[in-house]
């Protein structure tokens, strides 16, 4: 058995949204295209390959090729916070979808309040991992 590898070769890039269940590495992304669903970000993924963690401030992985790198056009904060809220939204269901099952708990978080939300990806005039105050949306 042999592997077909896509050629050339496309890294798909995906935002985590929400944690459905950690357990069975089970989140809610959103695509380049604007697609937000769940999926597992694991190898027992046959729709995966490899892995690449994103480099340094949010750029492309050390030894791939921004060519080809199918990535995300330029999104504001708001729209960034907008597509969070809706991942949010699509994990409750997903867990109220089974009853109640998966990783409890690890659903959607209040939006704002006495959390602390730390940056993931780079923002101009931020630091990866740095504390900041929850945006107000409605």
């Amino acid at each position: 058995m042999s592997t077909i590898w896509e050629r050339p070769i496309c890294v798909h890039t995906r935002v985590i949204l929400a944690v459905v269940n950690h357990a069975t590495f089970e989140y809610v992304v959103l695509t380049p295209d604007k697609d937000i669903y769940v999926e597992v970000l694991d190898a027992s993924n046959e729709d995966l390959v490899l892995f690449f963690p994103s480099g340094p401030q949010g750029g492309i992985p050390r030894g791939v090729s921004a060519p080809n790198v199918y990535s995300f056009a330029p999104m504001s904060p708001a729209e960034l916070a907008v597509h969070m809220q809706t991942g949010r939204s699509v994990a409750e269901e997903e867990l109220r979808s089974r009853g109640g099952g998966g990783d409890p708990g690890a659903g959607a978080g209040p939006l704002c309040g006495d959390e602390v939300w730390v940056l993931h990806d780079f923002i101009k005039g931020h630091k990866m991992g740095e504390a900041v105050a929850a945006p107000m949306v409605r």
